[in-house]
């Protein structure tokens, strides 16, 4: 199975020598489309909800050592997880890891008492479709070069917090286009590849409206933000 990513901006693949570091964390053998993955997308997130980090070979050891009473292991499991190699997490708390196994890659769960050992990374990635929804349809975030804009004083407009949002929101999409919408009800996500990220707005809370870029996109990352803020300084008394 092979899992294909809409990417949202620029990507920093694993160079040969990165690789080749990799390989050589722990003694046994690395997945090859885990390999893959780094060759293609480097580090970064899909959909915001599942993030892979470095390479780590003593995360799993360091952090959990003193507490892996907190899950059931089955055999040998639970040295195999020690000695494991952490790829990435989830915004729940999940840890994804490499394990020496015919089944090599393994979820340390936060919300539940059973490690999942799965077979490829594009398992790993369709176990967390079904628990989120994403009906296939993915983007990567690159870590790469990212800033954060954000506007988070609504407070001040007190009952009008929500208007004002939705202002900025209906501004934004006269404004300006975009090439992929997420969430579109509740707290819709725009991707945009011309700032090598997004902007999301809260229409649920009113809290804050987030921009994602690329620092080598800033120049019109910036003409975003300011454009918002201009709409914004409309409602300010």
């Amino acid at each position: 199975m092979t899992i294909s990513l809409y990417t949202t901006g620029d990507v920093k693949q694993y160079t040969a020598q990165e690789i080749e570091a990799v390989k050589e964390l722990k003694e046994y053998s690395i997945p090859s489309d885990y390999l893959f993955f780094l060759k293609t997308y480097g580090i970064g997130e899909i959909n915001n909800l599942l993030m892979f980090n470095a390479p780590d070979k003593d995360y799993v050891k360091s952090t959990f050592s003193e507490y892996m009473d907190i899950w059931q292991w089955e055999k040998d499991d639970e040295q195999k997880a020690l000695n494991s190699i952490s790829i990435g997490s989830t915004i729940d708390g999940d840890v994804i890891c490499l394990i020496d196994a015919e089944a090599p890659y393994m979820i340390l769960p936060r919300h539940s008492e059973r490690p999942i050992k799965l077979n490829s990374l594009a398992e790993v990635i369709v176990h967390y479709d079904k628990m989120y929804g994403l009906k296939g349809d993915y983007y990567f975030d690159s870590y790469d070069d990212w800033e954060r804009l954000s506007f988070d004083d609504f407070i001040q407009f007190k009952e009008r917090r929500m208007e004002v949002v939705e202002q900025m929101h209906q501004a934004f999409l006269k404004g300006y286009t975009f090439d992929k919408a997420y969430h579109t009800e509740e707290q819709p996500l725009y991707l945009i590849k011309e700032i090598g990220g997004w902007i999301r707005f809260d229409l649920v809370y009113g809290h804050s409206i987030q921009l994602k870029y690329q620092k080598r996109h800033a120049e019109k990352a910036v003409e975003v933000y300011d454009f918002l803020q201009e709409i914004m300084k409309l409602y300010i008394r």
